[in-house]
């Protein structure tokens, strides 16, 4: 009975001891592979590792976006854990977007992987595509390009020619020329520039017509200066020689004048003006104004070309007539009966007290012979 019992506790004592054993192997492997941090993981040779022995290595490696700064990766199967990873990983940085023409960007919000530049363009340039480029695992993201501003058609100058020949408009930057016809003097700035707004700077010049050419003639003898004003004037030589002195005859381009040209008169409704065009009036001018028949003028009948350009005083007015002639009327206290413009309605008022004031006086006087017959009667 002893010898059986000590064999079946034999037996319990092996299957304690093999299942200790199985027990201590088994927490000697790790269960589950390694945790990573948020920038790293396994390397896709180590995903392909499904048993985690004791001792079993693996690699970690920077996820994508990020870079390797210090550290080999590697983790170690040790007791049923992985030993900690010595990698250190950091945000890629992409540096200053390449440089592109008319273009900056505005880094301070950084250049490292997940970050935004402002896209932005120089003075004159329009920007076409993203207004932001993000730096991505493989670099900057986004696509942008600036443009010149392209301004409107130049502004034709009457009597003047320019260099610009078409069909391109100007750019922002080019400058156009213009220089007058021959017999017209430019005022203002012979050139142009396309502005960052689409507009032209500074404005136009103008063509006006060249009037007179100013002389200058100094006698060396009694240095008396004589200025004389001409078209195209010139002095010979043969026209010295007969003045009998010497003289010293100086011609400048700064002794071109030109009188103010005023613009076009303004038109009067009902009315004519002694302006017949097509020239306009120049400076000291009087522009006449007359009203048609049944209107009358109010203002002054005549303007003057200022040396603004503009008239002096303002034009006048032709306005309807009440009346074709004066009115004579009775002389009322308060009306003078000779004035002029007497409006209708006084007029018709005028007429009524009239005409009563007949009608009372020939009914007093039908009623005074009416009395004088009936006393005429009982004197008989």
């Amino acid at each position: 009975m002893e010898v059986v019992l000590n064999a079946s506790g034999l037996r319990k004592f092996r299957s304690l001891l093999l299942i200790h054993l199985f027990a201590v192997n088994a927490a000697a492997d790790c269960l589950t592979p390694p945790t990573t941090q948020h920038d790293t993981d396994l390397s896709e040779k180590s995903r392909m590792v499904d048993d985690y022995r004791e001792g079993v290595q693996l690699q970690l490696e920077c996820i994508s976006g990020y870079v390797r700064k210090s550290g080999t990766g590697n983790t170690t199967c040790n007791s049923g854990n992985w030993t900690k990873s010595d990698l250190i990983c950091t945000r890629k940085d992409c540096g200053p977007p390449h440089d592109q023409p008319h273009m900056k960007f505005n880094l301070s919000q950084g250049t490292l992987f997940g970050d935004a530049v402002q896209v932005l363009c120089d003075k004159g340039y329009l920007l076409s595509g993203v207004t932001f480029k993000q730096c991505l695992s493989f670099g900057w993201f986004g696509k942008a390009k600036c443009f010149a501003v392209v301004c409107k058609t130049p502004p034709e100058v009457a009597n003047a020619s320019s260099s610009w020949s078409g069909p391109k408009n100007p750019k922002y930057g080019e400058t156009i020329q213009y220089s007058c016809k021959e017999g017209y003097t430019l005022f203002g700035n012979s050139s142009i520039t396309c502005d960052e707004n689409g507009g032209y700077t500074p404005g136009p010049p103008e063509c006006k017509e060249t009037t007179s050419t100013v002389t200058i003639a100094i006698s060396t003898s009694h240095r008396n200066k004589l200025a004389t004003t001409q078209i195209a004037s010139t002095v010979s030589p043969s026209q010295e020689a007969a003045s009998g002195s010497s003289k010293e005859t100086a011609t400048s381009s700064l002794s071109s004048f030109q009188a103010v040209v005023c613009k076009t008169p303004p038109e009067v409704a009902n009315a004519s003006s002694s302006w017949s065009g097509p020239k306009n009036p120049k400076y000291g001018e009087t522009i006449q104004y007359s009203c048609k028949e049944g209107y009358t003028l109010f203002g002054n009948s005549s303007i003057t070309c200022d040396e603004n350009g503009g008239y002096t005083p303002g034009p006048p007015e032709c306005k309807v007539c009440q009346y074709h002639s004066p009115l004579h009327v009775l002389d009322v206290p308060g009306i003078n009966a000779n004035k002029e413009g007497v409006s209708v309605p006084v007029i018709i008022s005028l007429t009524a007290v009239f005409l009563v004031i007949i009608i009372v006086i020939g009914f007093l006087y039908m009623l005074h012979q009416k009395k004088k017959g009936n006393h005429a009667v009982q004197v008989v």
